[in-house]
């Protein structure tokens, strides 16, 4: 286990207040715990995934963190699981038919037939993140969680891209730096003007994509802010080799109403910006199953 806190206020008997955010990514599973009454997290784990050389090992590290780690068997009010993956498409509400999820995702990506599709409703933008996550993943969090709701990391990050900042039309890019590949989002008038993931290996990846963006819909760097976020953004090459051509970068800020408790309080918000934030994201009406 890479992090472990756990507040004093945090009580077991306690749990049917309290919200459960659950996030799987290619290396790690972490999660977090919202006490609603306090308005702040309460609890932060991360559990890095051992050497992995078959999808099995995969799959059995996550069965293994679920079934072994004794607060996630606590009764929370709500559970929400979030899983990190490039297949992931955008619909306008006005055009979203829950019955077509299928044909919107694989007019842009290859499905597997074990697949199965959910949609998430980012409302500040008005429009629909479809998504894939693996059966078996679904199976394992379904056997753990009763009425788990699924989301996609694109649904936290393009939901707090629209906080206000500035002048409304002003340019602002959005980087969440994954493991192997990067969210980025273009906003403004609090409006979405683009959405996109691209893979990267090194910083010169990263540089290239986001400056790509910058020149294909004719911003000026030196006027259109960068503000990155995800658990590789603090590695220090990525930082400086942005800053070297984009002068205004910096690491997201947190929501006003945003709040950790004490134990907590090392921990960087811009990192688990979209684990922070997936409890925000509405209700569980507006998380929906292909075809419920």
């Amino acid at each position: 286990m890479q992090i472990n806190l756990v507040d004093k206020s945090f009580k077991t008997e306690k749990a049917g207040q309290y919200q459960l955010s659950v996030q799987i990514d290619r290396d790690d599973l972490s999660y977090c715990v919202f006490d609603p009454e306090r308005k702040q997290h309460v609890v932060l784990k991360k559990y890095n995934f051992e050497q992995q050389e078959v999808r099995e090992d995969f799959i059995n590290s996550i069965a293994g963190i679920l079934a072994g780690d004794d607060l996630m068997d606590l009764p929370f009010e709500s559970v929400r699981f979030m899983y990190y993956s490039q297949q992931s498409t955008l619909v306008p509400d006005s055009y979203f038919d829950k019955l077509h999820l299928h044909d919107y995702l694989s007019f842009n990506h290859s499905l597997e037939p074990a697949d199965e599709l959910f949609c998430n409703f980012i409302k500040p933008l008005g429009t629909w993140n479809v998504f894939a996550v693996p059966s078996v993943i679904v199976s394992l969090i379904n056997n753990e969680f009763e009425n788990a709701v699924f989301a996609h990391q694109a649904t936290p990050f393009l939901w707090s891209s629209d906080r206000p900042e500035g002048s409304s039309d002003r340019y602002r890019i959005f980087a969440g730096l994954n493991y192997d590949f990067f969210d980025v989002a273009v906003v403004s008038n609090h409006k979405l003007l683009l959405y996109n993931t691209f893979q990267y290996i090194n910083e010169t990846d990263l540089l290239y994509f986001i400056l790509y963006i910058y020149k294909q819909m004719k911003i000026d760097v030196r006027n259109a802010p960068l503000v990155i976020s995800g658990e590789m953004c603090t590695k220090l090459i990525y930082f400086d080799t942005l800053k070297k051509y984009i002068p205004d970068l910096s690491y997201a800020d947190a929501p006003e109403d945003f709040s950790l408790a004490p134990v907590l309080y090392p921990v960087s918000f811009y990192k688990f910006q979209n684990l922070f934030s997936l409890h925000n994201c509405e209700s569980s009406a507006e998380n929906t199953k292909e075809g419920a």
